[in-house]
């Protein structure tokens, strides 16, 4: 009986377990998609502006 009982908590260890790194996995790729819609790279051709001293 306690064989049954610690073969159940240790599957629900587990499955917790994998739950969360999948989850996790998913979440950063959500965030890594979101900052690259936030701050896309610069096109080729396309630079900053340079601001000329006026001195």
């Amino acid at each position: 009986m306690k064989i049954l009982l610690i073969f159940m908590v240790s599957v629900a260890v587990v499955a917790l377990i994998v739950f969360t790194i999948i989850r996790n996995n998913r979440d950063r790729k959500k965030f890594e998609r979101q900052l690259e819609n936030d701050f896309p790279t610069i096109r080729h051709g396309e630079t900053d502006i340079e601001i000329e001293d006026t001195k």
